[in-house]
């Protein structure tokens, strides 16, 4: 099947116990992690005690209560958030973690509704459906294998893109239980772990567009 990555995005998630109003811009750029006009220019959507949400030209930050997130929307950028995730964790090593999450999301453009068809006839069989239903078809696929006694998990969404007429969204999250809640860990993991996670994402992805002739 011919296909093409069209929109490519990663993003790192930490679980932990976060104070969402002190990840602001100028806060970034007091400690040194973002330049000044960085934090000049930066879109602010929400700041509250609860919520904090701001964007910049290269990434974007949602921190709530208990989640941490950081997303980058062009590959160019990848290493960018590592560098500013592993910078502001480093400052904050009193901050209890439970949990790391590395995810690269891919759209996929596709050559046709029939590949985009089989596609899904490979990875999810219609025929037991076709008992009982009249014109079954994949809207969403969830795929988990767990590793190391459930301390390491990747999981593997499928859906139809909703950002391309014809495409195929194929999610990758690799999650990382946080022994002893200790930022320290999840630093190692992720600076050992982030190009292999983003690597093997991509690779999984084109093994299963591959089975598509």
């Amino acid at each position: 099947m011919n296909y093409s990555l069209e929109i490519d995005e990663a993003a790192i998630v930490i679980l932990g116990s976060f104070n969402p109003a002190l990840f602001h811009p100028f806060w970034f750029n007091a400690k040194g992690l973002i330049k000044p006009e960085e934090a000049e220019a930066s879109k602010i959507e929400v700041t509250h005690p609860t919520l904090s949400v701001f964007s910049m030209d290269w990434c974007k930050v949602q921190v709530e209560l208990e989640r941490f997130i950081i997303q980058a929307t062009n590959p160019f950028h990848f290493d960018q958030i590592l560098d500013l995730v592993l910078g502001t964790f480093t400052l904050l090593e009193s901050v209890p973690v439970k949990a790391l999450g590395m995810n690269r999301m891919m759209h996929f453009k596709v050559e046709s509704r029939e590949k985009m068809d089989a596609f899904g006839d490979m990875i999810a069989p219609k025929e037991i459906w076709k008992n009982f239903m009249k014109d079954p078809g994949l809207s969403h696929l969830i795929m988990v294998d767990p590793r190391d006694k459930a301390k390491e998990s990747t999981q593997i969404t499928i859906q139809r893109s909703n950002r391309l007429e014809l495409g195929i969204f194929i999610a990758i999250n690799d999650h990382h239980d946080i022994d002893n809640n200790k930022i320290d860990d999840m630093l190692t993991i992720l600076k050992n772990s982030w190009q292999i996670s983003l690597s093997k994402g991509e690779e999984k992805a084109q093994l299963l567009l591959n089975k598509v002739k």
